[in-house]
């Protein structure tokens, strides 16, 4: 199957992606971006009586915020999404207020603009495993950023679409970094993940922010390393007295070991990593 990267504005030029699927049965799209120029921007060429099915990767509003718009607009799409995830894109009440949290309430709206249902019955609870997917799409859970993750593998192309769960790899650089953004971040569900992706040998996996990373193996395990990094670094962080920025600031120095002139670009994710990470260490902390 032939799948085309999409940049759907939100954040910035080339810094979310969606996919475009050309499979079998129609024109599938994975990932919505988010915002009120992303559905334009996703259909600008196409014909969205053409699009027969929308896949989440998982229900972060970044990657799932236009869901219900491009399901008005795309009258024959059926939306495929994670068990976990399927009934809050029916009623998204709780992802508008845990994004109001970590963003702002004028930095939300700014962001985001207005998010919209999908009608139950045009949602679809995906099945996982070799076989079971759909449009020529095997589904395959995949932890560790959310519990709402899954990742979509086209066997053909040899090919995984991994939303945040291959981590960050904006294509100007060439690195990959883990995404712990609130408030599900699992470090060893995460690095399992990692290793699952790389256990089905694709030739590329296509990220959410952003594009397709071709060496597959290396990244994850440089990935997989970080992330035992991010882990030794917050624990010992916790005690601090502002510890979420010295776990932010700790993030921007693991990044400026990649790349010293990636600092910039990374720094809102580190900031966002750093609320999950702190989440997370509470959360162990019982």
């Amino acid at each position: 199957m032939k799948i085309t990267t999409l940049d759907t504005g939100f954040g910035g030029e080339r810094t979310t992606a969606a996919y475009l699927v050309e499979s079998a049965d129609g024109l599938v799209l994975c990932d919505t971006g988010a915002g009120p120029k992303a559905p334009d921007r996703i259909l600008v060429g196409l014909d969205a009586r053409d699009i027969v099915g929308i896949v989440l990767t998982h229900i972060h509003l970044d990657h799932a915020g236009c869901a219900g718009e491009l399901m008005r607009r795309c009258p024959n799409a059926t939306l495929y999404v994670h068990p976990r995830g399927a009934r809050h894109m029916v009623d998204p009440s709780k992802l508008i207020a845990g994004a109001r949290e970590v963003w702002g309430a004028l930095r939300f709206d700014a962001l985001y603009g207005e998010i919209l249902p999908v009608e139950a019955s045009r949602v679809r609870e995906v099945a996982f495993g070799a076989g079971a997917g759909a449009f020529g799409l095997d589904f395959y859970d995949a932890p560790g950023h959310a519990k709402h993750h899954l990742v979509a593998h086209d066997s053909e192309s040899r090919s995984v679409i991994a939303g945040d769960a291959f981590g960050l790899a904006y294509s100007e650089f060439e690195f990959s970094f883990p995404t712990t953004s609130p408030v599900q971040f699992d470090p060893a569900a995460m690095t399992s993940t990692y290793e699952m992706i790389a256990s089905l040998k694709p030739s590329q996996v296509f990220v959410g922010h952003f594009g397709a990373v071709l060496d597959v193996a290396e990244r994850s395990e440089s990935l997989i390393d970080l992330v035992l990094r991010i882990v030794a670094m917050a624990v010992n962080h916790h005690a601090d007295a502002d510890c979420e920025q010295a776990i932010a600031e700790s993030l921007k120095d693991l990044v400026r070991e990649l790349n010293s002139a990636a600092v910039e670009r990374y720094k809102v994710d580190c900031e966002i990593n750093a609320q999950g990470i702190v989440h997370w260490l509470n959360s162990q902390a019982g």
